[in-house]
C-alpha cells in the first residue's frame, strides 16, 4: 500500500482528489460510495520530512 501512496501522491500536485485515493486502495475495495466518500472527507493530510516516522507497528490509532 505504501507504494500505491509513493505513486500517487506528488508534492508538486496538493489537490490530487482525496476520494480517488481512498477508491482505489486496496484495503477499501469492500466499502461503498457513501462510506468512501465519509472516510475521503475525514482524512488530514500529513507531510514529513524523509527519514521520519509516522506510527510504529504496535502504535494505538
Amino acid at each position: 500500500m505504501l507504494e500505491l501512496l509513493r505513486r500517487w501522491w506528488k508534492p508538486s500536485t496538493p489537490d490530487r482528489d482525496p476520494l480517488a485515493l481512498v477508491a482505489s486502495l486496496p484495503l477499501f475495495q469492500g466499502l461503498d460510495g457513501a462510506a468512501l466518500r465519509s472516510l475521503a472527507e475525514d482524512l488530514e493530510w500529513q507531510s514529513l520530512p524523509g527519514g521520519h516516522v509516522l506510527f510504529r507497528e504496535g502504535d494505538h490509532a
